[in-house]
């Protein structure tokens, strides 16, 4: 059996393991959704009183791109850090799956989530007068150019949790900053010009340009500069999560603490 289809297997393990873990509590599943309904018609209220739909329809890509964020960034790690307080790390790291494919699928059923709350906010929005002039290539690049950057980061996470258990300051700092500087529910330009560089320099700021843009009719090309630097994100966050990663599980091999917490 070739080494892709049985990589696939895994992944799918994984996302069924989850689903089926998910389905059980259908409680937290309702508040999910009960929460998900009362943050878009918070935004769609507050639009109401401040600039109209054109304010909605900014906001709402902004919480939408910050879900996926947060998923990214807490997906692999809060599944690894599961595994390690219920004793099953020790137990899937002596299996012969790639050790990708225990990070990726750690975090399958999260990001397939996200990715359908991501959809029901579009839905909502839509469906509550928001407005958006799709460019459909630039937008299809976007989100890709975001998807990959936010993975990257999300590695750097993994690492962390396994070396600091429950602390992840990786995760608490970006999620941080993200949602203060980041431009989710204002622009940038609201900021103190001091903080205005800072902004500039997390990946959220320029997955909201691209995708703001594409959402507004802007072409490839006049996203380009975004797209660019997200990839840079990507090119340099995933090695570096790659090795950090590694290095994190032979850190516990050594120390022969895979399963503590």
């Amino acid at each position: 059996m070739s080494a892709l289809p049985s990589s696939a297997g895994v992944l799918r393990a994984f996302l069924r393991r989850d689903a089926l873990d998910a389905t059980t509590y259908r409680l937290v599943l309702v508040r999910e959704l009960v929460t998900l309904f009362g943050s878009v018609l918070s935004i769609y209220f507050l639009s109401r009183h401040v600039r109209g739909p054109a304010y909605f329809s900014f906001a709402l890509v902004g919480v939408a791109a910050l879900d996926y964020l947060m998923t990214s960034l807490t997906g692999m790690s809060r599944g690894l850090r599961l595994a390690q307080t219920l004793g099953t790390l020790e137990a899937m790291l002596a299996t012969p799956a790639p050790r990708w494919t225990i990070a990726a699928g750690s975090a399958a059923y999260r990001m397939v989530w996200s990715a359908a709350r991501v959809s029901l906010i579009a839905v909502l929005g839509l469906a509550l007068g928001a407005t958006f002039d799709v460019s459909w290539g630039a937008l299809a690049l976007a989100v890709a150019a975001s998807l990959v950057a936010f993975a990257a980061l999300g590695l750097l996470s993994a690492a962390s949790v396994l070396v600091f258990k429950a602390f992840e300051p990786v995760t608490a700092l970006l999620l941080g900053l993200s949602g203060l500087l980041g431009g989710v529910l204002y622009p940038i330009t609201a900021l103190p010009e001091p903080l205005q560089p800072l902004a500039w320099l997390l990946p959220l700021t320029h997955a909201l340009e691209a995708l703001r843009g594409a959402l507004g009719g802007a072409g490839v090309e006049q996203i380009a500069s975004q797209l660019v630097v997200l990839l840079g994100f990507a090119a340099i966050c995933g090695p570096l999560g790659a090795w950090a990663f590694r290095r994190a599980l032979q850190r516990l091999r050594v120390e022969g603490s895979v399963s503590h917490y």
